[in-house]
């Protein structure tokens, strides 16, 4: 059975669309501080590039599902959480950070290499 928000009777669909709107806000905003504190610091040393891979695919099916659905709450916050995603990752490459490799599985950053 697949699931859909008719399994919820007791919330009218206005309903159902305000919850995934507040949703989409508060999941998008909770993602800010940290583009924001990466941003300004230079640095996103402490940033596990598994976690940013992992939660930006995620998202990224987010996104699509929304699509299908064609609920706009799921659209717009899944594409405004997939935009800081991507912006974290290249921020991750450009200010450098970790990477797997050999030994203990931290390598030079690309600022320590130089």
């Amino acid at each position: 059975m697949i699931a859909s928000h008719y399994m919820l009777p007791a919330f009218a669909p206005s309903t159902v669309e305000l919850i995934g709107g507040l949703a989409a806000i508060l999941t998008t905003v909770s993602f800010l501080p940290q583009v924001i504190q990466t941003w300004r610091s230079k640095s996103a040393e402490d940033l596990s590039i598994v976690m940013l891979a992992t939660f930006t695919a995620g998202v990224f099916l987010w996104f699509l599902y929304g699509l299908a659905l064609g609920s706009i709450p799921m659209i717009a916050g899944n594409a405004l959480t997939l935009a800081q995603a991507l912006l974290l990752i290249a921020l991750r490459y450009r200010y450098g950070g970790p990477t797997i490799g050999a030994g203990d599985g931290r390598m030079p950053t690309r600022r320590q290499a130089r």
